[in-house]
């Protein structure tokens, strides 16, 4: 039998309980920056955040970017003790003018996060309703309501959305702010930028060079874009985001053209005017015609591809040889058996390709295409047609020639146009086909 020394096993086990013992005293540094363990830092991190959020005693407003679609809405926001936050927001006419309060967290995700965990307005983008979001339904907006907390100070938080990274930057809302907002300036703000929207046609402000650079701005997609034409016939654009406020519009980072950085724009007098990083002021006017030859948008590949007519009614407000010439035709199918145009097209098919379509109604109620096809070519901004076919789709062009009638054949057959602006007295973007030989007797429709 093995037999050992007892002496020797306890002193052995003297030893290792010793070495155990002076181990678990033993401080482990890597826990520990100055002086505190990561939960300790962890705690500090939200009590100073939380102190922040609470430390504006007119609240906050945060401009969400979703990159899913490039909108931009904006939230005003004021937090309260026992987690409780009241909003309004410029996403619908009511939370414009009527707070809602609910509760936020901030809680580690694995990255310190603000948690919007009951329903406000800042969940409308986000909701997977269609009717609610405006966006496809099951996914809504593509919008967070729960946020990384990136950085911050006294007047700036910088966030970014955990699940589809949205950024939500706040900023600390003044006294004069919050009392606009109260009274009802985000609606009435908001609601006057989209009047001057709906009412302003080839909206530009003037450059120093003399050059006009095209102003858009879009509600529906929160986009303010520019057009401008360059020395070399080509056409430079560029499309960025906005957010309202109660006393204006922020243009996100990045707008801008050579030397310019616009950062706002505002409403003064009726008059809209963006500002620039440098605090200048610019007006933005409006142009009769378009800021940019047609021929940059209309063709293959192109903005625009289509000339409508729709119906029987040309485009108000103008005034062409061609309207004679479709009044005839208009009146020639109700001749025949009482038919109808419905609507007529001069169509651009490829690169090669052309057609007019008419579509045309009977007195059954069915409807029916008639087409011819033209080659043409491109030089400059005048488009010439050639090898007329009749009938490219099915018989009804040849069927119907008498009521389409010779002067409509003739007019496009083997002819040559300058492809330009029409002005009408509408709000719709109008464009022609001016006859080398006889400008004056324009085709002309609406842009499509």
């Amino acid at each position: 039998m093995m037999r050992y020394n007892r002496k020797i096993f306890f002193s052995g086990v003297a030893i290792l309980f010793l070495g155990l013992l002076f181990t678990s005293c033993k401080k482990v540094s890597y826990d520990y920056i100055d002086g505190k363990t990561p939960d300790e830092r962890s705690k500090e991190f939200m009590d100073n955040f939380r102190s922040t959020l609470l430390s504006a005693p007119d609240g906050w407003v945060g401009y969400m970017y979703i990159p899913a679609n490039g909108k931009g809405f904006t939230f005003y926001m004021k937090f309260a003790e026992k987690n409780r936050v009241t909003m309004y927001s410029d996403f619908a006419d009511v939370a414009m003018v009527e707070p809602k309060e609910s509760s936020y967290q901030l809680r580690n995700t694995g990255m310190p996060s603000l948690i919007f965990d009951t329903y406000n307005y800042i969940h409308l983008p986000a909701d997977p309703k269609g009717s609610i979001s405006g966006g496809p339904s099951g996914t809504g907006q593509s919008s967070d309501f729960e946020y990384s907390i990136l950085r911050f100070s006294a007047d700036t938080i910088l966030l970014r959305g955990n699940l589809k990274s949205c950024e939500l930057i706040m900023v600390k809302v003044g006294k004069e702010q919050a009392t606009a907002l109260q009274s009802g300036k985000l609606k009435e703000n908001v609601d006057g930028f989209v009047n001057l929207f709906a009412s302003s046609q080839n909206s530009y402000v003037a450059l120093a060079d003399s050059r006009k650079l095209g102003i858009s701005f879009t509600h529906s997609t929160r986009q303010i874009s520019y057009q401008i034409l360059e020395s070399d016939g080509s056409v430079s654009s560029y499309s960025g985001t906005f957010y309202y406020d109660v006393d204006g519009v922020r243009i996100a980072d990045g707008f801008g053209y050579g030397g310019l950085k616009f950062v706002r724009a505002f409403i003064r007098s009726g008059s809209m005017y963006l500002l620039d990083a440098s605090g200048n002021e610019h007006e933005i006017k409006q142009s009769v015609t378009p800021l940019t030859p047609l021929i940059s948008s209309f063709g293959s590949g192109k903005t625009y591809k289509v000339m409508h007519i729709e119906g029987e009614n040309l485009p108000a407000g103008v005034t062409s040889g061609w309207n004679d010439i479709f009044s005839a035709m208009v009146t020639r199918f109700h001749n025949s058996s009482g038919r109808v145009i419905l609507y007529m097209d001069f169509a651009i098919q490829n690169a090669t390709k052309a057609r007019v379509i008419i579509r045309y109604q009977a007195t059954s109620g069915s409807q029916y295409t008639a087409d011819a096809e033209y080659d043409y070519v491109i030089d400059g901004d005048v488009i010439s047609l050639s090898n007329y076919v009749p009938s490219i789709s099915n018989g009804n062009w040849n069927s119907r020639i008498n009521d389409i009638g010779a002067e409509v054949i003739n007019y496009f057959k083997d002819r040559s146009f300058k492809i330009n602006w029409v002005e009408g007295s509408g709000q719709e973007a109008i464009g022609g086909l001016y006859p080398l030989n006889d400008p004056s007797g324009f085709y002309y429709g609406v842009l499509k």
